[in-house]
Protein backbone atom coordinates (compact mmCIF):
# COMPACT_ATOMS: atom_id res chain seq x y z
CA UNK A 1 0.00 0.00 0.00
CA UNK A 2 3.03 2.76 1.53
CA UNK A 3 4.15 1.60 -2.43
CA UNK A 4 1.61 2.58 -4.24
CA UNK A 5 0.84 6.08 -2.57
CA UNK A 6 4.47 6.45 -3.72
CA UNK A 7 3.76 6.18 -7.06
CA UNK A 8 0.82 7.94 -7.17
CA UNK A 9 2.51 10.70 -5.41
CA UNK A 10 5.66 10.62 -7.97
CA UNK A 11 2.89 10.45 -10.94
CA UNK A 12 1.27 13.51 -9.92
CA UNK A 13 4.26 15.32 -8.96
CA UNK A 14 6.07 14.52 -12.85
CA UNK A 15 2.32 15.71 -14.05
CA UNK A 16 2.57 19.43 -12.06
CA UNK A 17 6.42 19.94 -13.78
CA UNK A 18 5.17 19.00 -16.82
CA UNK A 19 2.48 21.62 -16.77
CA UNK A 20 5.11 24.24 -15.90
CA UNK A 21 7.61 22.81 -18.79
CA UNK A 22 11.09 23.82 -17.69
CA UNK A 23 10.32 26.36 -15.51
CA UNK A 24 11.28 25.29 -12.25
CA UNK A 25 13.93 22.64 -13.52
CA UNK A 26 17.01 22.46 -11.40
CA UNK A 27 19.72 25.01 -12.33
CA UNK A 28 17.62 26.90 -14.33
CA UNK A 29 16.48 31.11 -14.27
CA UNK A 30 13.09 31.20 -12.35
CA UNK A 31 10.52 33.36 -14.78
CA UNK A 32 7.57 34.54 -14.38
CA UNK A 33 7.16 35.21 -18.03
CA UNK A 34 7.34 32.07 -20.98
CA UNK A 35 10.02 32.48 -23.92
CA UNK A 36 7.05 33.35 -26.34
CA UNK A 37 6.77 36.35 -24.45
CA UNK A 38 10.55 37.21 -23.96
CA UNK A 39 10.65 36.57 -28.12
CA UNK A 40 7.62 39.51 -28.23
CA UNK A 41 9.72 41.58 -26.17
CA UNK A 42 12.57 40.93 -28.47
CA UNK A 43 10.92 41.35 -31.43
CA UNK A 44 9.73 44.98 -30.16
CA UNK A 45 12.95 46.16 -29.55
CA UNK A 46 14.33 45.14 -33.07
CA UNK A 47 11.44 47.14 -34.21
CA UNK A 48 12.26 50.56 -32.16
CA UNK A 49 15.99 50.04 -33.07
CA UNK A 50 14.95 50.07 -36.90
CA UNK A 51 12.51 52.74 -36.51
CA UNK A 52 14.98 54.83 -35.44
CA UNK A 53 17.58 54.11 -37.86
CA UNK A 54 14.12 54.79 -40.58
CA UNK A 55 13.63 58.03 -38.93
CA UNK A 56 17.71 59.10 -39.01
CA UNK A 57 17.53 58.20 -42.63
CA UNK A 58 14.56 60.44 -43.45
CA UNK A 59 16.34 63.17 -41.76
CA UNK A 60 19.63 62.87 -43.44
CA UNK A 61 17.61 62.86 -46.93
CA UNK A 62 15.43 65.73 -45.92
CA UNK A 63 18.96 68.28 -45.24
CA UNK A 64 20.79 66.79 -47.88
CA UNK A 65 17.89 68.13 -50.28
CA UNK A 66 17.61 71.46 -48.26
CA UNK A 67 21.28 71.81 -48.51
CA UNK A 68 21.59 71.06 -52.14
CA UNK A 69 18.54 73.22 -53.01
CA UNK A 70 20.08 75.96 -51.60
CA UNK A 71 23.96 75.32 -53.31
CA UNK A 72 21.83 74.80 -57.41
CA UNK A 73 20.04 78.22 -56.02
CA UNK A 74 23.19 79.96 -54.50
CA UNK A 75 25.14 78.82 -57.92
CA UNK A 76 22.07 79.62 -60.61
CA UNK A 77 21.69 83.38 -58.67
CA UNK A 78 25.18 84.14 -59.07
CA UNK A 79 25.85 82.70 -62.57
CA UNK A 80 26.26 85.48 -65.14
CA UNK A 81 24.22 85.09 -67.98
CA UNK A 82 24.22 88.57 -69.41
CA UNK A 83 25.83 91.66 -68.91
CA UNK A 84 26.02 95.56 -69.91
CA UNK A 85 28.66 97.88 -70.53
CA UNK A 86 28.59 101.44 -69.22
CA UNK A 87 30.84 104.34 -68.79
CA UNK A 88 31.71 105.77 -65.95
CA UNK A 89 33.13 109.70 -67.11
CA UNK A 90 31.72 112.45 -68.96
CA UNK A 91 33.42 111.40 -72.32
CA UNK A 92 33.09 113.87 -75.46
CA UNK A 93 33.34 111.06 -77.85
CA UNK A 94 31.42 108.31 -78.09
CA UNK A 95 33.07 104.74 -77.25
CA UNK A 96 32.47 101.81 -79.69
CA UNK A 97 30.69 99.48 -77.12
CA UNK A 98 31.13 96.77 -79.06
CA UNK A 99 35.19 96.28 -78.70
CA UNK A 100 34.53 96.40 -74.69
CA UNK A 101 32.09 93.62 -74.86
CA UNK A 102 34.34 91.55 -77.17
CA UNK A 103 37.29 91.75 -74.89
CA UNK A 104 34.60 90.70 -71.81
CA UNK A 105 33.41 87.31 -74.20
CA UNK A 106 36.76 86.11 -74.77
CA UNK A 107 37.81 86.70 -71.53
CA UNK A 108 35.13 84.93 -70.05
CA UNK A 109 35.42 82.26 -72.53
CA UNK A 110 39.50 82.03 -71.60
CA UNK A 111 38.08 81.85 -68.03
CA UNK A 112 34.39 79.57 -68.00
CA UNK A 113 34.60 79.39 -64.06
CA UNK A 114 34.12 83.42 -63.72
CA UNK A 115 30.94 83.31 -65.03
CA UNK A 116 29.83 82.80 -61.18
CA UNK A 117 29.82 86.43 -60.39
CA UNK A 118 31.66 85.60 -56.68
CA UNK A 119 34.27 84.10 -58.66
CA UNK A 120 34.66 86.52 -61.09
CA UNK A 121 38.34 88.04 -60.43
CA UNK A 122 37.56 92.06 -61.04
CA UNK A 123 41.36 92.98 -60.95
CA UNK A 124 42.13 89.83 -63.80
CA UNK A 125 39.22 91.37 -66.17
CA UNK A 126 40.80 94.63 -66.17
CA UNK A 127 44.37 93.79 -66.50
CA UNK A 128 43.15 91.60 -69.53
CA UNK A 129 41.21 94.59 -70.73
CA UNK A 130 44.21 97.15 -70.17
CA UNK A 131 46.78 95.04 -71.86
CA UNK A 132 43.78 94.93 -75.30
CA UNK A 133 42.81 98.32 -74.85
CA UNK A 134 45.12 100.48 -72.70
CA UNK A 135 42.85 103.33 -72.37
CA UNK A 136 40.82 101.73 -70.08
CA UNK A 137 41.82 103.27 -66.64
CA UNK A 138 39.10 100.95 -64.23
CA UNK A 139 36.41 98.59 -64.39
CA UNK A 140 33.82 98.65 -61.91
CA UNK A 141 31.27 95.51 -61.64
CA UNK A 142 27.99 96.72 -60.18
CA UNK A 143 25.70 93.73 -59.78
CA UNK A 144 21.95 94.19 -60.60
CA UNK A 145 19.01 92.62 -59.01
CA UNK A 146 17.77 90.57 -61.81
CA UNK A 147 19.58 87.18 -61.72
CA UNK A 148 22.16 86.49 -63.97
CA UNK A 149 22.61 90.00 -65.07
CA UNK A 150 26.19 92.32 -63.95
CA UNK A 151 26.35 96.07 -65.03
CA UNK A 152 30.01 96.77 -65.75
CA UNK A 153 31.49 101.00 -65.49
CA UNK A 154 34.30 101.69 -67.37
CA UNK A 155 36.77 104.87 -67.32
CA UNK A 156 38.69 105.75 -69.25
CA UNK A 157 42.25 107.73 -69.08
CA UNK A 158 42.44 111.21 -69.37
CA UNK A 159 45.19 112.71 -71.87
CA UNK A 160 47.83 115.00 -71.01
CA UNK A 161 49.73 114.96 -73.79
CA UNK A 162 49.72 114.00 -77.56
CA UNK A 163 51.97 112.66 -80.54
CA UNK A 164 52.03 111.74 -83.20
CA UNK A 165 53.84 108.51 -85.10
CA UNK A 166 53.91 107.46 -88.20
CA UNK A 167 50.41 109.00 -89.14
CA UNK A 168 48.99 107.49 -85.53
CA UNK A 169 48.45 109.76 -82.54
CA UNK A 170 49.11 108.80 -79.14
CA UNK A 171 47.87 110.11 -76.23
CA UNK A 172 49.62 109.51 -72.69
CA UNK A 173 47.79 110.17 -69.00
CA UNK A 174 49.87 111.52 -65.61
CA UNK A 175 51.14 108.03 -64.86
CA UNK A 176 52.85 107.54 -68.29
CA UNK A 177 50.76 104.98 -69.69
CA UNK A 178 50.27 105.06 -73.49
CA UNK A 179 47.31 105.14 -75.52
CA UNK A 180 45.70 105.29 -78.85
CA UNK A 181 41.59 105.72 -78.00
CA UNK A 182 40.78 109.36 -76.79
CA UNK A 183 37.72 110.11 -75.86
CA UNK A 184 38.62 113.65 -73.81
CA UNK A 185 39.58 116.74 -75.28
CA UNK A 186 42.88 117.09 -77.27
CA UNK A 187 45.26 117.75 -74.50
CA UNK A 188 47.29 120.59 -74.78
CA UNK A 189 50.58 119.40 -74.76
CA UNK A 190 51.49 118.34 -78.32
CA UNK A 191 54.70 116.44 -78.90
CA UNK A 192 57.20 117.22 -82.01
CA UNK A 193 59.10 114.83 -82.79
CA UNK A 194 62.00 115.83 -85.03
CA UNK A 195 63.99 113.03 -84.42
CA UNK A 196 63.92 111.89 -88.16
CA UNK A 197 63.47 107.98 -86.86
CA UNK A 198 60.24 106.49 -88.47
CA UNK A 199 60.60 103.42 -86.41
CA UNK A 200 57.01 102.49 -86.08
CA UNK A 201 57.46 100.72 -82.82
CA UNK A 202 54.67 101.38 -80.68
CA UNK A 203 56.94 100.02 -77.18
CA UNK A 204 59.73 102.42 -78.43
CA UNK A 205 56.68 105.76 -78.41
CA UNK A 206 55.37 103.75 -75.60
CA UNK A 207 58.18 104.51 -73.39
CA UNK A 208 59.10 108.04 -74.73
CA UNK A 209 55.38 109.22 -73.91
CA UNK A 210 55.71 107.25 -70.31
CA UNK A 211 58.24 109.65 -69.92
CA UNK A 212 56.71 112.64 -71.36
CA UNK A 213 53.70 112.09 -69.63
CA UNK A 214 55.16 111.75 -65.78
CA UNK A 215 57.08 115.55 -66.91
CA UNK A 216 54.37 117.23 -67.24
CA UNK A 217 52.45 116.01 -64.18
CA UNK A 218 55.21 116.51 -62.54
CA UNK A 219 55.92 120.26 -63.69
CA UNK A 220 52.10 121.24 -62.38
CA UNK A 221 53.66 120.61 -58.85
CA UNK A 222 56.19 123.44 -59.67
CA UNK A 223 53.90 125.74 -61.22
CA UNK A 224 55.22 125.22 -64.60
CA UNK A 225 52.60 124.45 -67.63
CA UNK A 226 54.05 122.66 -70.14
CA UNK A 227 52.62 123.19 -73.78
CA UNK A 228 54.99 121.80 -76.07
CA UNK A 229 57.81 119.20 -76.21
CA UNK A 230 60.22 118.70 -78.90
CA UNK A 231 62.03 115.54 -79.87
CA UNK A 232 65.53 116.14 -81.01
CA UNK A 233 66.82 115.13 -84.21
CA UNK A 234 68.85 111.36 -84.00
CA UNK A 235 67.53 110.80 -80.74
CA UNK A 236 64.55 108.63 -78.77
CA UNK A 237 66.39 109.52 -75.34
CA UNK A 238 66.27 112.91 -74.79
CA UNK A 239 63.51 115.88 -74.76
CA UNK A 240 63.15 119.76 -74.64
CA UNK A 241 60.67 120.83 -72.47
CA UNK A 242 58.51 123.90 -73.33
CA UNK A 243 56.33 126.30 -70.87
CA UNK A 244 53.50 128.55 -72.02
CA UNK A 245 55.70 131.68 -69.09
CA UNK A 246 59.16 131.63 -71.02
CA UNK A 247 60.60 131.03 -74.25
CA UNK A 248 63.57 128.81 -72.43
CA UNK A 249 63.65 125.02 -73.66
CA UNK A 250 65.05 122.39 -70.79
CA UNK A 251 66.88 119.25 -72.51
CA UNK A 252 66.21 116.16 -70.39
CA UNK A 253 66.93 112.30 -70.91
CA UNK A 254 64.64 109.27 -69.74
CA UNK A 255 67.78 107.67 -68.59
CA UNK A 256 67.41 110.05 -65.53
CA UNK A 257 64.54 110.28 -63.21
CA UNK A 258 62.12 112.67 -63.90
CA UNK A 259 61.44 114.58 -59.88
CA UNK A 260 64.88 115.29 -60.18
CA UNK A 261 65.07 116.83 -63.48
CA UNK A 262 62.19 118.78 -63.69
CA UNK A 263 63.52 120.51 -59.74
CA UNK A 264 66.24 121.38 -61.74
CA UNK A 265 64.46 123.03 -64.25
CA UNK A 266 62.21 124.74 -61.73
CA UNK A 267 65.61 126.27 -59.83
CA UNK A 268 67.59 127.09 -63.43
CA UNK A 269 64.54 128.97 -64.66
CA UNK A 270 64.21 130.58 -61.21
CA UNK A 271 67.64 131.78 -61.79
CA UNK A 272 67.39 133.00 -65.03
CA UNK A 273 64.23 135.23 -63.42
CA UNK A 274 66.79 136.67 -61.15
CA UNK A 275 69.39 137.83 -63.55
CA UNK A 276 66.58 138.91 -66.01
CA UNK A 277 68.44 136.32 -68.94
CA UNK A 278 66.56 134.33 -71.41
CA UNK A 279 69.03 131.71 -72.31
CA UNK A 280 67.87 130.14 -75.86
CA UNK A 281 67.96 126.67 -73.53
CA UNK A 282 69.18 124.85 -70.08
CA UNK A 283 70.72 121.67 -70.13
CA UNK A 284 69.80 119.48 -66.57
CA UNK A 285 70.89 116.02 -68.22
CA UNK A 286 73.80 115.74 -65.68
CA UNK A 287 72.59 114.78 -61.83
CA UNK A 288 73.57 118.17 -59.88
CA UNK A 289 74.67 120.30 -62.86
CA UNK A 290 72.46 122.76 -65.31
CA UNK A 291 74.48 124.03 -68.15
CA UNK A 292 72.37 127.12 -70.28
CA UNK A 293 73.37 129.23 -73.65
Amino acid sequence: MLKRKNDKKLASKRTVQSNYGNSFMRNRTISAHTEKEAENKASKRDRDHKLVIYRRKIVFLLLSFMVISAVTFFFIFEFITSYSVSFGDSIKNTADVSIYKSEIDDYLKANPFQKIYFILNSSSLQSYMQKKSPEINSIDSLKNDSIGHISLVLTFRKPIASWKVSDNTYYVDNNGIAFARNFFSSPQVVVTDNSGIKSGSVVASSKLLSFIGEVADAAKKFNITVNNIVIPEKTTHEIEVFSTSRATGAFMTIDRPVGDQVEDMYFAFNYFTKKGTTPTYADVRVAGEAFYK
